[in-house]
């Protein structure tokens, strides 16, 4: 299993690199509304055991505002990170 604080040092790529060589399996993404925050992301990445158990998890968290994206004329919405982490549940 991975350490969290081994998966903070590193870059998105280069920790989602780390998981998949381990094993974990990265499945579809969760959105959850948030207090603080507009809206939360949760990338899971899960490993499991021979008999398909699960053993971990860990998430990559994008905490997102909605915002008007600017690169358009028509004040379209975006959903823009305002900070991400790798946490535990």
């Amino acid at each position: 299993m991975i350490i969290l604080n081994i998966l903070q040092g590193l870059s998105f790529s280069a920790g989602e690199k780390m998981l998949l060589e381990e094993g974990y399996i990265e499945e579809e993404c969760i959105e959850k509304d948030d207090n603080t925050y507009d809206r939360i992301f949760l990338y899971p990445y899960r490993l499991y055991d021979m008999q398909g158990k699960q053993i971990d998890c860990i998430y990559f968290a994008e905490y997102c505002n909605y915002v008007i994206d600017g690169e358009y004329i028509d004040d379209r919405m975006i959903y823009e990170p305002v900070k991400s982490e790798w946490i535990k549940r």
